[in-house]
């Protein structure tokens, strides 16, 4: 921000309005991303994790706990994307849990 400011400084009065018209577009852009992105974690916390996977599309196939065992093409997934999805559900699991409590 203080090398923005000295640019600022040497700047003729229409440049300056102009990167400081940037900077305001910037930073409501990146507001507007974050709010955004908060709201869709927020929407995907409430979904309990035994339901977690069901509505993706990448798989087709899945087991008794709704555990995905095949994906989209119908081939077995892999031991890296199983790994993968278990620390993903893990974390959801507890973050779920989270929002369980705080109702």
């Amino acid at each position: 921000m203080e090398k923005f400011l000295e640019i600022v400084k040497h700047t003729p009065e229409e440049k300056q309005l102009q990167l400081l018209a940037d900077v305001l577009y910037i930073e409501k852009r990146d507001y507007e991303t974050n709010v955004l992105m908060k709201s869709k974690i927020a929407e995907k916390i409430k979904i309990p994790p035994d339901k977690l996977f069901l509505n993706d599309r990448a798989y087709s196939e899945f087991d008794d706990n709704g555990f995905p065992i095949k994906d989209h093409n119908g081939q077995v997934l892999t031991k890296s994307k199983i790994k993968r999805l278990k620390k993903l559900l893990i974390q959801h699991k507890k973050r779920h849990l989270k929002w369980k409590e705080k109702k």
